[in-house]
């Protein structure tokens, strides 16, 4: 559990340098407050919030799921992002497809890899 806990963190720092990288701002955590779940990262592009989480065990995942869900609803936000560690992706891509189907569309779900790309895109 502790070095789940430890990798869980170097990959929410590495997350972070991708955001000041694109001159994104990295928000305390209670910009989208919630009684019930606080997200890894909040940034904002544009004029609303995304809270993001990076998600590295199955077992974390239906619990992060569900508070990015209640937070993308919260109309300061403009959405938020589900992040996928790299290995937990492969091992349940054809699960992870579908499970997209069936989640609002403001709420992205993406593995780790690509979240550069991801941000790149959105920021521009």
């Amino acid at each position: 559990m502790v070095t789940e806990n430890k990798k869980h963190n170097q990959k929410v720092e590495e997350v972070k340098r991708v955001l000041l990288d694109l001159n994104l701002p990295i928000l305390p955590l209670n910009t989208v407050k919630s009684a019930f779940y606080t997200p890894d990262i909040v940034t904002r592009v544009n004029s609303k919030f995304i809270p993001m989480d990076y998600i590295n065990s199955k077992g974390q995942l239906s619990f992060d799921i569900g508070g990015l869900v209640i937070s993308a609803g919260k109309d300061i936000c403009d959405g938020a992002i589900a992040i996928i560690d790299n290995k937990l992706w492969d091992a349940y891509l054809h699960d992870f497809r579908k499970m997209k189907l069936n989640l609002p569309s403001n709420l992205t779900v993406i593995p780790m890899r690509d979240i550069s790309d991801y941000f790149r895109r959105i920021s521009q």
